[in-house]
């Protein structure tokens, strides 16, 4: 079951969201155990529209009547690859700014093809160097 934060009366835990469906261009949620000893009890909330938005984009929302604000739980997607030492020093190189300085022109327009198509954001962990290989792992779109 997702989960979305809650930040009620200055506290913040997470609770259960049971359902989040559009109503035109704001939101209504369902959320289970705001309130302290009934762990049950169902709330249903509606996001204006300009709420929604803040919401969608994984920031803290106030509902409709003000009582709490919400914010959506946004999941990280990585990728793990294994490539050549010298391919990783290409995507090394790219992703800190340097534009690959001291790669051939082919050599970099392959890598950025290859970043497009694996919808690559951002290059967050590289292991040692084993056989001339080197496992890279990447944040994704």
């Amino acid at each position: 079951m997702r989960k979305i934060r809650i930040n009620y009366i200055g506290r913040i835990k997470e609770v259960p969201l049971i359902s989040s469906k559009r109503d035109g261009r704001e939101r209504i949620i369902v959320i289970k155990g705001l309130f302290e000893g009934k762990p049950e009890h169902k709330t249903s909330s509606t996001l204006p529209v300009k709420e929604n938005e803040k919401f969608e984009n994984g920031e803290f929302a106030r509902v409709k009547g003000g009582l709490f604000k919400v914010q959506k739980i946004v999941s990280v997607k990585m990728k793990k690859i294994t490539i050549p030492l010298w391919k990783a020093n290409l995507f090394i190189s790219l992703f800190n700014g340097d534009g690959g300085d001291g790669f051939e022109k082919d050599e970099i327009e392959e890598a950025i093809l290859f970043i497009e198509e694996n919808k690559l954001c951002s290059l967050t962990e590289i292991s040692e160097p084993a056989d001339n290989e080197i496992t890279c792992k990447f944040r994704i779109r």
